[in-house]
């Protein structure tokens, strides 16, 4: 099995920032894949709305395609989107040659969002799911995270309080599923403490970066 660890964040990880909550949750899935003795895996990182001709015939060879984004609006980013738009329209040309053999690639997908809930990223999990449904791919399971910024700045949650319980459970069961080729559906996850206590510690953050930078405005 090769496995491609698809990033559809458009943030840039940089060498001295922060990296994004996409990327942490793919290095969080290749830890527990490789318990599961899933170890040929390959990282895609999806900036913008392309994905150049190699990147496409390296990302076919694959045979679990896993997805990480960050939810906007209720839904998948613009330029994720324009990326899936192209896959099928790729996928439609192989199928179209007299020469090419149906290969079963299982999708998989994690999105994160700032609010607590995670079941705020149901819609755009399931816009994923249809869209592999479309494409006559194999819809495996799924990952909603709430209260994601935590992920990338723990110093949001309470003091001592650093282990996602919930997302480990979720993360066992899904690496699980990737490594089985299994369908088990969504798994919603949200930091284990209070949704009061979440959003009093993220205003908490918010405020001090303010101060530090001396700006009205926080750009994060």
């Amino acid at each position: 099995m090769k496995a491609a660890l698809i990033n559809g964040s458009p943030k840039v990880n940089v060498d001295g920032s922060d990296s994004s909550v996409s990327h942490e949750m793919l290095q969080i899935a290749k830890r527990y894949l490789r318990r599961r003795h899933v170890h040929n895996m390959e990282e895609f990182h999806i900036k913008t709305g392309i994905l150049g001709e190699k990147e496409m015939q390296r990302l076919m060879e694959c045979d679990v395609w896993l997805f990480s984004f960050p939810v906007y609006a209720s839904g998948v980013p613009s330029h994720l989107l324009s990326v899936l738009m192209e896959i099928e329209k790729y996928l439609l040309k192989l199928r179209s040659r007299r020469d090419y053999e149906e290969k079963l690639i299982h999708i998989y997908a994690i999105a994160n969002g700032g609010l607590f809930e995670g079941t705020e990223a149901r819609f755009a999990l399931e816009v994923i799911e249809h869209w592999c449904v479309e494409c006559g791919l194999l819809w495996g399971s799924a990952i909603g995270l709430g209260g994601s910024p935590a992920i990338t700045r723990p110093s949001i949650l309470p003091f001592g309080i650093r282990r996602w319980r919930s997302l480990g459970r979720a993360m066992n069961a899904f690496s699980l599923s990737i490594a089985s080729g299994m369908s088990t559906g969504f798994f919603y996850c949200s930091p284990d403490i209070s949704k009061k206590a979440y959003v009093n510690g993220l205003n908490r953050y918010y405020r001090r970066k303010r101060r530090e930078s001396g700006n009205e405005t926080v750009i994060i």
